[in-house]
C-alpha cells in the first residue's frame, strides 16, 4: 500500500505544479499575444483613417498621407508576420489543454482516498481503474505538442507548491489509513476478549 501512496503523492505534486505552471503559461503567452496583436489593430485603424482623410485633401497632403499610410501598413504587416510566426495563440491553447488535463488528474486523485481504504476486490478494481485513468491522462499530455513553459514560471510556482503544506489529499489518506488500522486492531482485540 505504501508504494501506491508514494506514486499518488508524486502524481499529486507533479499535477499541482504543472497545473499552476501551465495556467500561468497561458497567461504569459496571452499577454505576449496581446502585445503584438493590439498595436497591429491600432496601426490598421490609423492607416484606414489616414487613407480616408487623404481622399478629401489637396494633392500635396494626399501624397504625404499616402506615404505615411504605406509606412504604417508595412509596419502593421511586419508586426502581424511576427505575430503569426511566433504562434502565441496556438501555444496558449496547447498550454490551456495541458492545464485542463492536469486538473483532471487532480480531480481523480481527490476521489482516491475512498478506494484506498476499501480492501475488498471491488475497491482494488476501482483503485486500479483510477490509477490507469490517471496514467492515461499523463500519456495524453505527452502527446500534445507544446513548448516548455518558461523556466521562471517553474521556479516560481513549483517552489511555492512544494513549500506549501497543503497536500490535503495525501494527508487525508494517511489519517484515514491510521484510523482504519486502529479500528481493525480494536475490533480484533474486542473479538479476542
Amino acid at each position: 500500500m505504501g508504494n501506491i501512496l508514494d506514486i499518488i503523492r508524486i502524481w499529486e505534486i507533479d499535477a499541482k505544479i504543472n497545473h499552476q505552471v501551465h495556467i500561468k503559461t497561458v497567461d504569459y503567452y496571452s499577454h505576449h499575444n496581446r502585445l503584438l496583436k493590439y498595436p497591429c489593430f491600432i496601426i490598421m485603424a490609423i492607416t484606414g483613417t489616414t487613407l480616408l482623410t487623404s481622399i478629401s485633401s489637396d494633392e500635396t497632403i494626399a501624397r504625404i498621407l499616402s506615404i505615411v499610410s504605406g509606412v504604417l501598413i508595412t509596419i502593421g504587416i511586419i508586426i502581424q508576420s511576427i505575430h503569426e510566426y511566433l504562434g502565441y495563440e496556438a501555444t496558449e491553447e496547447n498550454h490551456r489543454q495541458v492545464a485542463k488535463l492536469y486538473h483532471h488528474i487532480l480531480s481523480d486523485i481527490q476521489k482516491l482516498p475512498i478506494y484506498i481504504l476499501d480492501k475488498t476486490q471491488h475497491g482494488n478494481i476501482i483503485l486500479r481503474e483510477y490509477m490507469q485513468n490517471i496514467d492515461n491522462i499523463r500519456k495524453m499530455i505527452n502527446l500534445i505538442k507544446y513548448e516548455d513553459p518558461p523556466n521562471h514560471l517553474y521556479l516560481e510556482y513549483g517552489s511555492r507548491i512544494i513549500a506549501d503544506e497543503n497536500f490535503n489529499i495525501i494527508d487525508e489518506i494517511n489519517v484515514a489509513l491510521e484510523l482504519h488500522k486502529k479500528r481493525q486492531s480494536q475490533s480484533s482485540l474486542a473479538n479476542h476478549l
